[in-house]
């Protein structure tokens, strides 16, 4: 009797750790932790750092627009100052649009003629204004051999790549700056890097180019638009551009939000690199998951879509 008085405690005992193993919560997913993100987690995108395209109706009459959220101080400032002056200045409400539709690489929009007279008062541009050197020298880890996935990015193109103030950046530990990541907004030139004053767009429709790295500027990324822009009919001339007969994509006005009626501005936010929901949702992007018999480690920095969302307004 004693030894069957032990077995049923001991079954008892099974099944009690297998109900609390089966209670046991999963780990949130990285869309539940945004969705449990405390509001002093995300960072409000002001207006005066949007700029809005919008575009020709459908042939419905639905509205259609890019909007673009300005790369943040200290990268990039000269010519996202030149492009809060074009849009104040009208630049965009004549004779542009999106002209360029490369697969897999690139959608490009302005002047399809190239032939207007730059605007006057733009700011001056050169090769050393696309990068940010440092105040001083850093000492960098090497995030290839620690394998930690945190915000220190194993990266082909540089030593250390990171989000800083919520932007895709590399440093070399003198210098950082940008990245061309999927939906990062750049000026086209030629091959003078002063012949891009800003008034000739593009955006990153495909996977990350980073041979563009320190290349070209990189001045924001687009914060709605994206997918519409990745599904215009492709470009039939050379490297994407549209061919005759092929009609591109109007654009009407171009305005930067705050300039803007209050009722017709957009709202956006963008999580804080240095909240504590930045660090969870990182973790939750490789916890384990039945569908994964190797989980990843680390990521590519161009592969996660940083969490942007728009928001109602006052």
């Amino acid at each position: 009797m004693k030894n069957a008085i032990t077995l049923l405690a001991a079954l008892a005992l099974g099944t009690a750790a297998f109900a609390q193993e089966a209670e046991t919560p999963p780990p949130p997913s990285p869309k539940e932790v945004l969705d449990a993100a405390p509001a002093d987690a995300w960072q409000v995108i002001a207006p005066d750092d949007l700029l809005v395209f919008q575009l020709a109706p459908t042939a419905v009459g639905s509205e259609r627009r890019i909007v673009v959220q300005l790369m943040d101080a200290p990268w990039s400032q000269k010519w996202v100052r030149n492009m809060r002056k074009l849009a104040q200045g009208g630049w965009w409400d004549t004779n542009s649009s999106v002209y360029r539709i490369a697969p897999g690489f690139v959608a490009q929009w302005g002047d399809p003629n190239e032939d207007r007279a730059p605007m006057e008062g733009l700011e001056e541009v050169g090769r050393a204004d696309l990068i940010h050197p440092l105040s001083e020298p850093v000492s960098l880890a090497n995030p290839c051999e620690d394998r930690v996935f945190d915000n220190a990015f194993c990266d082909a193109y540089a030593p250390v790549a990171m989000f800083k103030g919520g932007w895709p950046v590399a440093t070399d530990g003198t210098a950082d700056w940008p990245l061309h990541c999927p939906g990062m907004v750049g000026v086209a030139r030629d091959v003078d890097p002063a012949t891009g004053r800003g008034d000739t767009l593009y955006t990153i429709i495909g996977h990350a180019p980073r041979r563009l790295d320190r290349n070209l500027a990189v001045v924001g990324r687009v914060v709605e638009g994206l997918d519409l822009l990745r599904t215009q009919p492709p470009g039939a001339g050379e490297v994407g551009f549209y061919a005759e007969g092929q009609d591109p994509l109007k654009i009407e006005w171009a305005r930067v939000a705050s300039d803007l009626e209050l009722g017709a501005r957009p709202h956006y936010k963008y999580l804080k690199t240095e909240s504590d929901t930045f660090a969870q949702w990182q973790s939750a992007l490789i916890q384990p998951n039945p569908f994964y018999s190797e989980p990843p480690t680390d990521y590519d920095i161009c592969a996660l879509t940083y969490p942007v969302r728009e928001v109602a307004g006052e």
